[in-house]
């Protein structure tokens, strides 16, 4: 028995270091890859990611269950200044009634429109924002999405 826990013990040990090194960068076929699909941004977390193909999309969705509206900050940001990897940026809105806007492409924020920002977008309690990386020009670039919210002030 004794022995059993150090090998359980030494397994998830190296699980843990193994997770805890590897990088936040991926592209996986199939992970995001539509609406349905999206990959649930935290607010306050930057996550780093690329596509893998000039037909590859991400897709991510924040639901707002803070019983409160908020305004709502995000970007996508290019990681490298000298890429030549140029995205489009589309956010749709889910609202709590199942309604559901048509997608809006962030416009440039730099003078090579390589990064895209929505910025004070207003996000009542209980819609679901969603958001699509797709390229317009396709490299393996690594990019991220600096995301945050705040509650509307009354």
């Amino acid at each position: 028995m004794k022995m059993k826990l150090k090998q359980l013990l030494a397994v998830t040990m190296i699980t843990a270091s193994l997770t805890a090194m590897a990088p936040s960068t991926f592209a996986a076929t199939g992970v995001g890859d539509s609406q349905n699909e999206a990959i649930a941004l935290i607010p306050g977390e930057f996550p780093e990611l690329h596509l893998s193909s000039h037909d590859d999309v991400d897709w991510y969705k924040w639901t707002n269950t803070t019983g409160k509206n908020h305004l709502m900050n995000v970007s996508l940001m290019n990681h490298n200044a000298y890429s030549t990897v140029e995205y489009r940026f589309g956010v749709v809105i889910k609202y709590a009634d199942g309604r559901q806007t048509n997608k809006q492409y962030a416009p440039p924020v730099d003078s090579q429109g390589r990064s895209k920002a929505v910025t004070n977008l207003q996000v009542p309690n209980g819609a679901t924002v969603y958001f699509v990386v797709e390229s317009e020009q396709f490299d393996a670039g690594v990019y991220y999405i600096p995301f945050s919210v705040t509650p509307v002030a009354k």
